[in-house]
């Protein structure tokens, strides 16, 4: 009986290492990602946005008008007319949309009928660079310099939202995780030395987990991948 709880304890053990592991390397990935924004850009876009856009989008959120994230890609992918790609029509309707509704541009009357005909503002001194700049922040709004916050924007205040962020809740569950391996390894040791105690076998010394060369080994090897 204590054997078979050992080994369940064991395969727990080997389990939860498995999970810390996969959420560590989630952890860096996410990281990673995060390394690949563009800060300049993306710090361009988030001004632009609160000054141009954030009473009426959301990045995620509907509001006034749609979400904002995958506009690019839907007005490239739907929205080419009369010889000209979606993406160029996409800065027209932003500068001024009543010219491309004008036009008879399909899509984008479409896309005005299903907001009940709501009138956008005109923005004509926006370039497409800064056009493309704010749909860069809006794509990556998760980001956040700091790390303390998500990046989304609130509509009506156009302030970031306070949110709980991803690497830091990863961070404590991974730590939780290992607290918890740490624990079973000393409750699977005393099963193991019960056992081994009723059965006659020699018992091998405690080592103090300060001590553990596996576990230092362990510690060391995370750090270097990390």
């Amino acid at each position: 009986m204590t054997f078979g709880c050992s080994n369940t304890l064991k395969a727990f053990r080997n389990g939860l290492l498995i999970i810390s592991t996969v959420f560590f390397f989630s952890f860096n990935l996410t990281a990673q990602d995060a390394s690949s924004v563009d800060k300049e850009l993306w710090t361009k876009g988030r001004d632009l946005f609160r000054a141009n856009c954030a009473s009426c989008h959301h990045p995620v959120n509907k509001g006034t008008g749609p979400a904002m994230v995958g506009v690019v890609e839907r007005w490239e992918e739907e929205a080419d007319y009369n010889g000209i790609s979606g993406k160029e029509w996409l800065y027209r309707w932003v500068r001024n949309n009543q010219e491309v509704l004008a036009t008879g541009h399909t899509y984008a009357n479409n896309l005005y009928i299903e907001w009940n005909r709501s009138v956008m503002n005109l923005f004509p001194a926006l370039s497409d660079a800064d056009i493309d700049a704010i749909f860069y922040y809006t794509e990556n709004h998760t980001f956040s310099p700091s790390g303390t916050k998500t990046a989304a924007t609130d509509v009506a205040s156009g302030e970031p939202q306070s949110t709980f962020p991803l690497e830091t809740f990863l961070w404590v569950l991974v730590g939780a995780m290992l607290v918890i391996v740490l624990i079973l390894v000393r409750v699977s040791k005393v099963l193991e030395n019960i056992a081994k105690e009723k059965s006659g076998e020699a018992i091998e010394p405690s080592v103090p987990i300060w001590k553990n060369k596996k576990l230092a080994t362990l510690i060391v090897l995370v750090g270097v991948i990390f």
